[in-house]
């Protein structure tokens, strides 16, 4: 699980006293009374006007009704109408551990079952230690709330979840296993072991004396290099004087969003246009993404922003590239046929405000590559001002030498119709 969102509000409630004498008086029961207020007191998908299904051309816009729902103080639950008359969301390698220590022990000229229990006398603690410190660091990663958090979101659990495994395993079936198939280095070779020998003993042997050379090596250098603490903190010094000239002339950038053979389109039509209009729109930008060469495949999702949420003046695309392999040309790499596709759509398609987006470079932070800013409005002049201040934000961004494709899907006056039911009339029975 790599993350849940949960829509929507809390769950409110509202105690009602029933008065029995009136109640009699009315000719009513309880539970009449709390089946009125079940229908009545109701969040109402009141629809729209213009959505499909509609004849051809029928519909160029598409708006959302909205009526009241749920009833929100007391007032207005007084005035149910009850009744009426006739009108109404590291792996650990322990495991290797076990056995190279059952294997030490086989080679200084234990058993096989004695080995295993040496080996898990002296290194069982220090297992349950490992796990434990692994899991305590990468456990409360998990939480971390930020960018920072976005990555080590994605392996934190999965990293303490496999440790934890692991050692299991280590304190199990590795001493187990080991103590069963560890024979010892001078005992009789069955059949099997003697094909295998004779097949890749070549291999295993000069794997085995290169190993201890490298390991013999690495010994005598840690050996000298202690001896001589001061060189190798001078040139442990060098290195840090290294690495801040780096930072200073190595150019700088936060994730570099890489060639990752998809990129993501976004249209958005005038406010309130029906899906008929924005599906014609996506239907066009995918047949010039087909002629694009360097493009697989595309998919179209009509209805649903990237960015702004499900509406029905709003297209999204998914533009498959073709294998790395095959695009080997300037012309077919990723900002080259995003670039492509961008100045196509802008074009040939003035109908519709439309971009073009590679994927995030780290998955779960956003929808898509790029940037973000926000506006906030703090001396509360509106939600008006608030829109003509982000288109604002918009223009000067995409006058900027080095920004392209900036927008914002934030709108003050989409058209909706409003229903005033009157409540107080109820059909007939």
């Amino acid at each position: 699980m790599g993350d849940i969102a949960i829509f929507g509000g809390r769950e409110y409630s509202m105690r009602i006293w029933l008065d029995p004498d009136k109640i009699a008086a009315r000719r009513l029961t309880a539970q009449e009374v709390v089946a009125a207020i079940r229908e009545q007191n109701v969040q109402v998908a009141a629809g729209s006007v213009g959505a499909p299904p509609m004849p051809d051309g029928a519909e160029a816009f598409q708006y959302t009704v909205n009526t009241r729902g749920r009833l929100t103080d007391e007032k207005e639950f007084a005035n149910i109408v009850v009744k009426t008359g006739a009108d109404g969301e590291v792996v650990r390698v322990d495991a290797i551990v076990v056995v190279e220590n059952i294997e030490r022990h086989i080679a200084d000229g234990l058993g096989s079952r004695e080995a295993a229990f040496k080996a898990m006398r002296e290194i069982s603690g220090a297992l349950v230690a490992i796990g434990l410190v692994l899991v305590s660091v990468f456990v409360p990663t998990a939480f971390v709330t930020g960018i920072t958090g976005q990555f080590y979101k994605q392996f934190a659990l999965t990293i303490a979840v496999a440790t934890a495994i692991s050692v299991l395993n280590s304190l199990t079936l590795s001493p187990a296993l080991g103590a069963m198939l560890l024979q010892p280095h001078g005992a009789k070779k069955d059949w099997l072991q003697k094909l295998i020998d004779g097949l890749f003993g070549w291999f295993f042997r000069a794997f085995n004396k290169a190993f201890a050379w490298s390991t013999n090596l690495y010994g005598a250098t840690t050996g000298r290099l202690v001896r001589l603490s001061a060189l190798v903190l001078l040139v442990y010094g060098g290195l840090l004087v290294l690495t801040a000239f780096g930072f200073k002339v190595i150019p700088t950038g936060f994730i570099p969003a890489g060639d990752r053979g998809v990129a993501m389109s976004f249209a958005q039509l005038p406010d309130a246009s029906s899906l008929e209009r924005t599906a014609g729109v996506t239907a066009k930008m995918a047949a010039i993404a087909h002629e694009t060469p360097g493009v697989r495949d595309v998919l179209e999702i009509i209805g649903v922003s990237l960015i702004g949420g499900n509406e029905s003046n709003s297209g999204t695309l998914f533009v498959i590239f073709d294998d790395y392999a095959e695009r080997t040309t300037p012309e077919t790499s990723g900002n080259a046929i995003i670039a492509t596709l961008r100045q196509r759509f802008t074009a040939e398609i003035p109908e519709a405000m439309i971009n073009v987006f590679p994927p995030p470079a780290v998955s779960g932070m956003g929808a898509a590559g790029g940037y973000k800013m926000m506006i906030q409005d703090r001396g509360g002049a509106g939600l008006d001002e608030l829109q003509e201040q982000a288109r604002t934000l918009m223009t000067e961004a995409n006058a900027t030498p080095g920004l392209v494709g900036n927008l914002t899907t934030f709108r003050a006056n989409v058209p909706q119709v409003w229903l005033d039911v009157d409540r107080d009339t109820r059909p007939k029975p």
